[in-house]
């Protein structure tokens, strides 16, 4: 209940953007999940490059004053240390959800999992799985 409000109010003022409304077709959480994390690393990715170039800026025109060139370094250094955390926590996350096998479509959207029939006319095979002689198989099973 609280999440349609939220969504259906955020869609009201995204409305007349010309980029659409993003939230139109949000229906599940399990779609917005991936996209927020999207929009937190393009974020990260942005923050990063404005800290680095601000760090750059600030070492080049410190002028060989020592605390300047000290907040310079630390700038840069924080820029990437966060980049990298950032990006560690989203390998983290893409290797449990590869691990525990959470998938992210939409409730109405099926997928065949190991050993269940596949092909022409049936649901496709889940990720990291092939549809081969009718079953859905992982990659190194015969």
């Amino acid at each position: 209940m609280i999440y349609s409000t939220i969504t259906s109010d955020i869609g009201k003022y995204l409305e007349g953007l010309p980029i659409g409304n993003p939230w139109k077709n949000v229906q599940h959480i399990n779609i917005l999940i991936p996209n927020l994390i999207n929009l937190v690393l393009i974020a990260a990715v942005v923050i990063f490059f404005f800290l680095l170039l601000l760090g750059g800026i600030q070492w080049i025109t410190s002028g060989g004053d020592k605390e300047s060139l000290s907040k310079a370094k630390g700038k840069i250094t924080s820029a990437l240390v966060g980049i990298i955390i950032v990006f560690s926590a989203w390998a983290i996350l893409n290797l449990v959800n590869h691990f525990f096998r959470i998938n992210y479509s939409s409730p109405t959207e099926t997928c065949r999992g190991p050993g269940e029939r596949c092909g022409p006319g049936l649901p496709a095979c889940c990720q990291d799985l092939f549809c081969r002689d009718g079953v859905c198989k992982f990659y190194w099973q015969p």
